[in-house]
């Protein structure tokens, strides 16, 4: 079985076509916005992709586990879905954050951590950070 991946971004998505091939991901994303749920399937199709792709939030992930949750959102709907990305999270898994404005960091982390992940990196340019935590 290939490795999971989910996102929740639609440009890393975008960017996507040679991933699924050259490491070798099934990836999933989902989007809450109809415009680029449209923009995602055309982008899939015409790169020749197969995505599994959802319009809806990380309410609509199940009980599918996954490997890699790609999360780039803003703090308060991190905040609310940290608990769920670690719910359907492999033990092992990794748990990517990106796009965080750096004062909005110790509270998400502190949500991390209260979910048991571990921070394994953490890059900051600029005011952006982005953080690598496991299961």
């Amino acid at each position: 079985m290939l490795p999971r991946l989910i996102s929740n971004f639609w440009p890393q998505l975008i960017l996507l076509p040679w991933l699924p091939k050259v490491l070798g991901l099934q990836a999933v994303s989902q989007c809450t916005l109809p415009k680029i749920f449209k923009i995602l399937i055309e982008t899939a199709e015409r790169n020749n992709v197969e995505l599994d792709i959802e319009l809806g939030t990380a309410d609509n992930l199940g009980k599918e586990k996954f490997e890699i949750i790609l999360a780039n959102i803003n703090r308060n709907i991190l905040i609310s879905d940290i608990p769920t990305y670690v719910s359907v999270l492999e033990n092992g898994g990794k748990l990517l954050l990106s796009g965080l404005c750096f004062f909005d960091v110790d509270d998400i982390l502190e949500v991390c951590m209260e979910q048991n992940l571990k921070l394994e990196k953490k890059i900051q340019r600029e005011e952006w950070v982005s953080l690598l935590l496991s299961k």
